[in-house]
C-alpha cells in the first residue's frame, strides 16, 4: 500500500498548525547524481511506501499516446534503493497510479460568470471554461469563452445590482449578493441598499435559490467569501458550501436612502449552499474603516464553524465604511472570531500596542516597524493553544522584506509580535511563501525565501522557532549552505515532505538540476 505524502507546494501552501525553544537542528544531509533522463524530465510526484521508503516519479518523455517514466527509490535514509523504467499508454496510467493529475488532454465545464459593475444592472454571461492538459507543468491551463448573455429580473421585473460573487469552478454554480431596485434613474435607486438579497444560478442561467436579507437601514457588502472546497482531481478548479458576508451602513449622496446614525453597526451573515441563513448577527465595529483581509474558518464536532475575520482599520467613527475604508494609513488591526453563530469576541489593536510586545532575533538589530502605511497581507494559523496567528511579510515594489507575525489570544488580545529580517536578498519582485507547523517542541515558521533574477528564481527554505512561551524569535537556520554558500535549493513543486510529528524533510537539488538533496530536520 502505498500513502500519498504530505506535500507542502509553493503554489497551493497547507497550513500546519502553532508551541517553544530553539530546537531545530540538521539530522541528515545526503545528494544524488540522477542520469540525464530524469535530470531533462520533469518530478511528478513524490511518494512514501508502507516501509517508509521515498519514491520518485519522472516524467521523462510524453508521446500522443504514451508515457515514459523513471522512478527512483531510497530507504528512510535517503540511501538509493534503485531505479526502473516504466512506459504506459495514456489512458492506463491513471488506473496504475491515483497521484496522476489528468482528466484527459481537454475537458470543459459550462458555467457563469458576471459583468462586475455595481452601478449597472445585473447581466449574466453563460461561459464554457476548457482546461488543457500542459505535458511540462503536469497541469492544466483553462480558457473561457462566453456563449450568451442574459439580464434577469425578479418575478415582479425588478432589477438585480450586484454588490459582490463568488464563481464555482465545479459545479458552474455562481453565488452573487445583490441589491434589488427599479432602476438607477427610478426615484426608488435607493431600495437597493435595503432590499439585499443572495441569488444563486446554476450553469444553465437558472435561478436555483433567492434568499432575502432585508434592512431597515441602507447598507454596503463590507466583505463578503465563499467556503471553498478545491475539487481534488483539479486544484485550479475551487467549489464552495456556502459562504459569509459582512454588510456595513451607508450613506450614498444623491440617493433617499434610510441612514443608520450608528456607523459602526455592522451585520454578520453566514448561509449554507443552499442559500439558506445560519446566522444573522449585528454587532458593534469600533472602526467602520475596517479593512477585512480575509476570513478563516474551521468546522467544530458539532457542525457549526469558528469563523475568523481579520484586517487593518482606521481609527474613529466619524465617517460611514464607504469613505473610512479608503484611508492612507490604517491606525489598527482588528481580529473578529463567531463561534457556534454567535460574535464571540472582536478587538481592535492599535499601533502602540504591536509596537509594545515587539521582539526580533538576537542577530538582527533592527526590523520594520508597523506604521499602518505599509501592511503585509497576512496568513493564518491557530495554534494548539487555541492563540492565533496572524502572519506575513513586506514588500516595497514587489520584493519582499522583513517579517512580521502577530500572536492573539482565546479573547482576540494581542500578546506577541514576532519580527525578524530575510535572511537572504533578492532585487526583483517575488512572493515569498510561508507557513507554520506546530511540533511539540514549539512552533515553526518555514519562509521560503529566493536568490535569483527576473527568469529564474531559486527557493531558499528558512526556518524560524517562535518561543511562544517566552515570546521571543530565536534566530533563523537556512538550510542548504555550506558554511556562507547556498549549495541547494528546494524544489517549487515538492519542498517539505512531513513524515513525523518533529521531523521534516526538505527535497530540492543544486541550481543545474543535476544532483537531488535531502535534508531531514529535528524541529
Amino acid at each position: 500500500m502505498m500513502k500519498n505524502l504530505f506535500l507542502i507546494t509553493l503554489s497551493f501552501c497547507l497550513l500546519l498548525s502553532g508551541t517553544n525553544y530553539y530546537s531545530q537542528s540538521i539530522d541528515k544531509e545526503v545528494t544524488f547524481e540522477l542520469d540525464k533522463k530524469a535530470k531533462r524530465g520533469k518530478l511528478a510526484n513524490v511518494e512514501i511506501d508502507s516501509q517508509g521508503n521515498y519514491k520518485l516519479y519522472y516524467i521523462t518523455k510524453t508521446k500522443s499516446k504514451k508515457i515514459k517514466f523513471q522512478i527512483y527509490t531510497f530507504d528512510p535514509n535517503f540511501s538509493f534503493l534503485g531505479k526502473v523504467d516504466d512506459e504506459l499508454e495514456l489512458e492506463k496510467v491513471k488506473s496504475k497510479y491515483s497521484w496522476f493529475n489528468f482528466k484527459g488532454e481537454l475537458y470543459s465545464v459550462v458555467g457563469i460568470s458576471l459583468n462586475w459593475n455595481p452601478a449597472m444592472p445585473l447581466k449574466l454571461k453563460k461561459k464554457e471554461t476548457s482546461y488543457h492538459y500542459d505535458w511540462l507543468l503536469l497541469g492544466y491551463h483553462k480558457r473561457v469563452k462566453v456563449l450568451e448573455k442574459v439580464k434577469p429580473r425578479t418575478d415582479d421585473g425588478m432589477k438585480y445590482f450586484a454588490k459582490g460573487y463568488f464563481e464555482d469552478d465545479v459545479t458552474g454554480d455562481i453565488y452573487i449578493i445583490v441589491g434589488v431596485a427599479p432602476g438607477l434613474v427610478s426615484k426608488e435607486a435607493g431600495a437597493q441598499y435595503t432590499d439585499l438579497r443572495l441569488i444563486k444560478f446554476d450553469w444553465d442561467l437558472n435561478k436555483v435559490a433567492e434568499t432575502k436579507i432585508p434592512f431597515e437601514y441602507g447598507q454596503e457588502v463590507a466583505f463578503a467569501k465563499g467556503f471553498a472546497e478545491p475539487d481534488p482531481e483539479n486544484p485550479t478548479a475551487v467549489g464552495f458550501s456556502g459562504g459569509v458576508v459582512v454588510f456595513a451602513p451607508t450613506k450614498v449622496k444623491g440617493l433617499d436612502i434610510p441612514v443608520d446614525e450608528n456607523k459602526g453597526n455592522f451585520t454578520f451573515v453566514e448561509f449554507d449552499k443552499d442559500l439558506n441563513i445560519i446566522t444573522r448577527e449585528s454587532f458593534d465595529n469600533p472602526s467602520p474603516g475596517w479593512t477585512i483581509e480575509d476570513m478563516q474558518w474551521a468546522e467544530n464536532s458539532d457542525g457549526k464553524k469558528d469563523i475568523y475575520l481579520y484586517g487593518p482599520a482606521a481609527f474613529g467613527k466619524d465617517k460611514y465604511y464607504l469613505y473610512a475604508k479608503d484611508a492612507a494609513k490604517k491606525k489598527s488591526i482588528q481580529v473578529m472570531k463567531v463561534s457556534s453563530s454567535k460574535v464571540e469576541y472582536l478587538t481592535e489593536t492599535t499601533l502602540e500596542d504591536i509596537e509594545a510586545v515587539k521582539t526580533m532575533p538576537a542577530d538582527n538589530k533592527k526590523t520594520t516597524d508597523y506604521n499602518g502605511k505599509v501592511k503585509p497581507s497576512f496568513n493564518f494559523t491557530q495554534l494548539s493553544s487555541g492563540n492565533i496567528l496572524l502572519y506575513g511579510q513586506y514588500y516595497n515594489e514587489g520584493k519582499p522584506s522583513d517579517y512580521m507575525a502577530l500572536e492573539f489570544d482565546n479573547s482576540g488580545k494581542l500578546v506577541a509580535n514576532y519580527t525578524r529580517n530575510m535572511e537572504t536578498k533578492i532585487k526583483v519582485p517575488f512572493t515569498c511563501v510561508n507557513s507554520v507547523s506546530e511540533t511539540s517542541n514549539g512552533v515553526y515558521w518555514i519562509s521560503y525565501e529566493a536568490e535569483g533574477d527576473e527568469t529564474t528564481k531559486y527557493i531558499v527554505p528558512v526556518i524560524t522557532k517562535l518561543d511562544t512561551k517566552a515570546k521571543k524569535v530565536n534566530d533563523p537556520m537556512v538550510l542548504g549552505k555550506d558554511g556562507k554558500k547556498q549549495l541547494y535549493y528546494v524544489d517549487p513543486s515538492y519542498p517539505l515532505l512531513n513524515i513525523s510529528q518533529t521531523q521534516q524533510v526538505y527535497f530540492g537539488s543544486d541550481k543545474k538540476g543535476k544532483n537531488i538533496w535531502f535534508c531531514r530536520v529535528n524541529l
